[in-house]
């Protein structure tokens, strides 16, 4: 059974590399291709990460204003109701980036909120309250995307009694603008993708156009115009060692094929004679009766040309 293994060649490397193709025109096309497709993704990401990276930091920044407005607001003698009042201007306000507001008393006693934020965003969802005021995002039951920030007030801003902030923005509408920035990049790259194909075939025509000028010039080339060269000027620069080389070759082999067309010549010289010496002397023997020595005798002559023959 080991014997009948190894009666079984095993494929050369050049075989295993069966995704490597011999064409230089795939070859070329596969890697442009490959290029734009990298590059693209690339800027791709980077565009996508820098843009939602914006929109968080954009939405953290108006959330933390918002937290200090409302601070600040409260510092007043009649901070509450400047808050009322900030809260009844929300009813007219768009639902897009809508901002919730509550604040709550340090018996846990809810003073005042935005209309619906108590089945919208309940107490419940909001981080955690520490020493420092903290922010972070959830999605709402309904589907919205918020950011939520919580806020403790000092006793001596707030009627000296203290209390809690709690603030959520709708942020869905920049959730949904990143969506639709990521659709279209993604249709741009399936556009960007048929332009590679159809550059790709293009770039390749153009560089493998020396390749053919080459070819036909080779087509033309025969061992009666061997003198025919291929012109430089024609060829890219990194082209020209080659196509230099190839016209040294051709003047090699005109002057090879001059020697040996002069050899061919000399030695049909050479034959010329000696054969013709031997037809006249077989043309004189037979031409009449002879005795056995006379025959001999042009024998012998005979062999002096053909000693002459097997010399050339």
């Amino acid at each position: 059974m080991f014997s009948k293994l190894l009666r079984h060649r095993l494929p050369t490397i050049s075989e295993r590399r069966w995704w490597k193709s011999r064409s230089i025109a795939n070859n070329l096309a596969f890697l442009h291709i490959l290029a734009v497709f990298i590059s693209f993704s690339c800027a791709s990401v980077i565009i996508y990460t820098h843009l939602s990276g914006h929109l968080n930091e954009f939405s953290f920044k108006k959330i933390g204003e918002e937290m200090d407005a409302v601070r600040t607001m409260l510092v007043e003698p009649n901070g509450i109701e400047l808050l009322d009042s900030e809260i009844k201007s929300q009813l007219y306000e768009s639902e897009n980036h809508k901002v919730y507001i509550r604040l709550i008393d340090r018996h846990n006693r809810i003073l005042k909120e935005s209309g619906g934020m108590s089945e919208l965003l309940p107490i419940s969802l909001f981080p955690v309250v520490g020493n420092e005021t903290t922010i972070e995002k959830i999605r709402a039951a309904g589907g919205k995307l918020f950011i939520l920030i919580n806020g403790t007030i000092s006793e001596k801003n707030f009627s000296g009694e203290g209390g809690l902030i709690q603030i959520g923005k709708d942020i869905s509408k920049d959730e949904w603008f990143a969506r639709e920035i990521m659709k279209f990049l993604a249709i741009l790259f399936l556009g960007v993708i048929a332009f590679a194909f159809i550059s790709a075939f293009y770039i390749v025509c153009q560089v493998l156009k020396p390749l053919k000028v080459v070819s036909n010039s080779i087509a033309q080339i025969t061992e009666s115009n061997l003198n025919v060269h291929i012109d430089l000027a024609l060829l890219p620069k990194e082209m020209e060692s080659l196509g230099n080389s190839f016209n040294v070759m051709l003047d090699r082999m005109e002057n090879s094929f001059k020697k040996l067309s002069q050899y061919s010549e000399n030695l049909a010289h050479e034959l010329r004679t000696p054969i013709n010496n031997l037809m006249l002397e077989a043309d004189i023997a037979l031409s009449q009766e002879r005795t056995p020595e006379e025959y001999q005798k042009v024998l012998s002559s005979s062999m002096e040309e053909y000693e002459r023959l097997s010399l050339l």
